[in-house]
């Protein structure tokens, strides 16, 4: 039999008549305002814990198998990518390795190029040589020759004197 709110506050009124005014709130406290029928029952409350567990482990299986998917979707993403990334790889490989023989045949032009350059000037300075060092040693000679003949002009003149 449900209670109402009007033979409640009857039983208040009696309760604060016999036990007095403290003893009849602190009993009041404990009797649930809507009856018995809607406090819930141990096995009430154990019901409730099993069928949460029950839909917290179904989640959770919900959940791994969307984590597997995910995780393999996202391997096959990798995958997909990385022989991309080793495709790019490999080109731009090829051409740097193009590139650099080309420089490397640069480099081989200029270099006997600049061989060829040093060969002529060595020649040129050779014959520079050659012509200065033949100049300076006639003058040499000339000198030598005109000391020697003023020399023996004074050994001349120094034995006409005497």
């Amino acid at each position: 039999m449900a209670i109402d709110e009007g033979r409640r506050l009857r039983m208040v009124g009696r309760l604060h008549d016999v036990l007095g005014a403290e003893a009849a709130e602190t009993l009041m406290a404990y009797v649930p305002t809507g009856g018995w029928a809607e406090m819930a029952t141990k096995h009430d409350v154990a019901d409730l814990g099993n069928g949460l567990r029950a839909e917290m482990a179904e989640l959770q299986g919900g959940l791994r198998a969307e984590m597997a998917e995910l995780q393999g979707g996202l391997r096959a993403e990798m995958a997909e990518h990385q022989g991309g990334l080793r495709a790019e790889m490999a080109e731009l490989q090829g051409g740097l390795r193009a590139e650099m023989a080309e420089l490397r045949g640069d480099l081989r032009t200029e270099m006997a190029d600049l061989r060829t350059e040093m060969g002529a000037l060595r020649g040129d300075v050779r014959t520079e040589l050659h012509a200065t060092i033949g100049a300076q040693t006639r003058t040499l000679f000339l000198g030598l020759v005109a000391v020697m003949v003023a020399y023996g002009a004074g050994i001349v003149a120094a034995v006409r004197l005497h």
